[in-house]
């Protein structure tokens, strides 16, 4: 059926109400794509909890705060969505009988006018409900994959550059240590024995425990250099 042109305010009114179903579309599929992620990153935890938390929180054990906390709201997330289904298509039943309703009551208003001018034409016919259903999901899923696409690559480049650097790191402690044991050969026998022996005194601290980041400075002054 061909439409009439229109006045541009009943024109106004067909645009709101589209707009409203098209915001209602968007609104379900954005909280249906939200649905579908928790869902997975639960089902990823559920699968294997021990390589969940190592691959999102490094040292953290499932039992950690972060590691619990994420994995309640991730399943009260799922559990209120999966409610909300029945909710969401009467949503977008009633976005779309607005629509139908406002567009029956602007042609019937019109169908009673004499002619006149300034008229626009009828506003073009936006997609069906689950057209743009479909659509917006499908502008979810490419974002979230692009995402995923510039965090794997970030996560590569970052690897390279840590390699790159603990090689280098590599190479000043070869070279440091290179250049220290060439100094200390120019040492006499006594200094080098010495030299050894409080070398040997910091080692077996660590090892003991009894040395670490917070008392190794004081442990060298007193203990080793023979400073208390």
């Amino acid at each position: 059926m061909t439409k009439p042109d229109i006045p541009k305010r009943l024109a106004a009114r067909i645009r709101a109400a589209q707009t409203r179903l098209e915001d209602c579309c968007n609104s379900v599929s954005g909280s249906d794509f939200n649905h579908r992620q928790a869902a997975d990153e639960l089902a990823e935890y559920d699968a294997n909890p021990e390589a969940y938390a190592r691959k999102n929180y490094g040292n953290h054990g499932i039992d950690s705060y972060p590691v619990t906390t994420r994995i309640s709201r991730l399943r009260e997330k799922v559990a209120y969505h999966s409610t909300r289904g029945d909710v969401r298509k009467q949503r977008i039943a009633d976005a779309v009988a607005e629509l139908e309703m406002v567009e029956a009551e602007v042609l019937a208003e019109v169908s009673g006018m004499r002619p006149t001018s300034g008229r626009v034409p009828w506003p073009k016919t936006i997609p069906a409900a689950e057209q743009l259903l479909r659509d917006h999901r499908k502008e979810l899923d490419d974002l979230a994959e692009r995402v995923r696409l510039e965090h794997e690559a970030r996560k590569i480049a970052q690897a390279e550059e840590d390699r790159i650097e603990e090689e280098r790191d590599r190479i000043r402690r070869e070279k440091g240590d290179a250049e220290h044991q060439a100094w200390l050969a120019t040492q006499s026998p006594e200094y080098r024995r010495e030299w050894n022996r409080r070398i040997q005194m910091i080692v077996d601290g660590i090892r003991s425990g009894r040395v670490g980041l917070h008392n190794i400075g004081e442990f060298i002054e007193n203990e080793v250099n023979g400073r208390s």
